[in-house]
């Protein structure tokens, strides 16, 4: 659970949306703020694309612009024993 200065707790997509706006302000990437996705009919998405890393086998396969819906796949397939 994570806290507010307040007591009451962050709703949990609220907490990511503060660890990624932590993560990108560390970075000097482009961020939407808090306060304009808490009033953002979307709940914060945008049109940006969203850079992936990865590394390992199977990694290779994760190259180049997809759409999310590849992307899923690609990781169901490549958490399979």
């Amino acid at each position: 659970m994570v806290n507010k200065d307040d007591g009451s707790l962050y709703y949990e997509y609220k907490v990511g949306w503060q660890i990624g706006s932590i993560i990108a302000a560390k970075n000097n990437v482009g961020v939407v703020s808090a306060d304009i996705r808490a009033k953002s009919d979307t709940g914060g998405h945008t049109l940006n694309s969203v850079p992936v890393f990865a590394y390992g086998e199977g990694a290779d396969a994760f190259n180049g612009m997809m759409q999310n819906t590849e992307f899923s796949q690609l990781l169901f397939e490549a958490m399979k024993p």
